[in-house]
């Protein structure tokens, strides 16, 4: 945002809040953007409605920045909103209009279609709102906030500073034009990581089950060749069957956890709070920029969905050591990934 001369506490407070309501919008929008995809009626309205929305906050967002409105003024109509904002001194002398205003209309006039009337958009409104209501954000939340739409994540509402800074350090291993595999690489662990860590305390919420002392018990029990591997099984099956508990019952995305798993590699805690990690069957764990970018989004939005359902977010004292390892800057990605390619090809060649 705009930098300030003599910026006071009451500026710096109405600034976090301007932010975190524009962030609220993007995921507003995505939130529509995903209803969007969905082939039924009601995925179709609730898609209009949130794209409204997102495009709705974000002109509030402007009144409050630019103090044209004060907090409890803002309730008006769209069009008036539009106007107020165009027809603002400062912005005329600067040659600043809002993008997009008969798309914006045209979206304001579906919304209403839909929440008045009930009506199901048309399968070309949908895809014209969804499009041109992202333009109207990427450009606003520039010109008016100097924000980079994509840079916008939740990661800054994460309250706990360890989980808030582990997500950070996977966001700066993604930061620049050319990444590098092993940084894509080292994001995902971390991101798998912090996800797990964080999955475990809501598991043991929901299902009052920890999961590490059934990964240390049977690791330990693998080395006896009679009961060891059949109750190994048993032990993992129990995992994973309190895994989907847990997601279905804090309202995860089962589809996408699923791409989750199969594009990160699967953890182990041991008692002293260590990691390790191996990869998934028939995996060659090679992970392209794009795909380390969806798994740093998708891990945020799940770790703020379950901050927002009232779980308790935290690194636990138990696994401190896999934080400072993070912190650190040795987590083993390089070391990781050259390991699983040893093992494949001790596999292939029979050695």
């Amino acid at each position: 945002m705009p930098d300030k001369a003599n910026v006071t506490t009451q500026d710096q407070e109405k600034d976090a809040l301007v932010k975190k309501r524009l962030l609220l919008a993007k995921m507003m929008y995505e939130h529509g953007r995903e209803h969007s995809e969905k082939p039924d009626p009601l995925g179709k309205m609730l898609a209009i409605h949130h794209f409204h929305n997102a495009v709705e906050i974000t002109l509030k967002c402007i009144m409050l920045h630019f103090d044209i409105r004060a907090e409890r003024e803002l309730n008006i109509e769209f069009e008036r909103l539009l106007n107020e904002i165009n027809d603002l001194e400062q912005f005329k002398e600067a040659k600043k209009k809002l993008p997009l205003r008969r798309e914006m209309r045209i979206l304001n006039e579906q919304r209403n279609l839909v929440q008045h009337a009930a009506q199901e958009p048309a399968q070309s409104v949908l895809e014209e709102s969804r499009v041109f209501s992202h333009r109207f954000l990427e450009r606003v939340l520039d010109e008016y906030f100097g924000l980079d739409y994509d840079e916008l994540s939740a990661r800054s509402l994460i309250q706990n500073n360890d989980i808030r800074e582990a997500l950070d350090i996977a966001a700066e291993c993604l930061a620049g034009d050319n990444v590098s595999p092993e940084n894509c690489l080292r994001s995902v662990m971390i991101c798998k990581l912090t996800y797990e860590v964080v999955r475990s305390e809501v598991e043991r919420y929901i299902t009052g089950h920890r999961l590490n002392p059934f990964f240390e018990v049977s690791s330990e029990l693998r080395d006896y060749r009679d009961i060891g591997r059949p109750l190994a099984k048993l032990m993992d099956r129990t995992n994973e069957i309190c895994k989907w508990v847990t997601l279905l019952a804090s309202g995860v995305d089962l589809a996408e956890s699923r791409k989750f798993d199969g594009l990160t590699p699967i953890i182990h805690f041991s008692i002293g709070g260590h990691y390790h990690a191996q990869s998934r069957p028939n995996s060659t764990f090679t992970i392209a920029n794009e795909e380390a970018r969806w798994v740093l989004g998708f891990t945020t939005r799940v770790l703020f969905k379950w901050q927002s359902s009232g779980f308790a977010i935290e690194w636990p004292n138990r696994l401190a050591a896999s934080l400072e390892e993070i912190r650190s800057g040795t987590i083993e990605a390089r070391v990781i990934q050259c390991r699983l390619q040893f093992k494949r090809h001790a596999q292939d060649t029979g050695k």
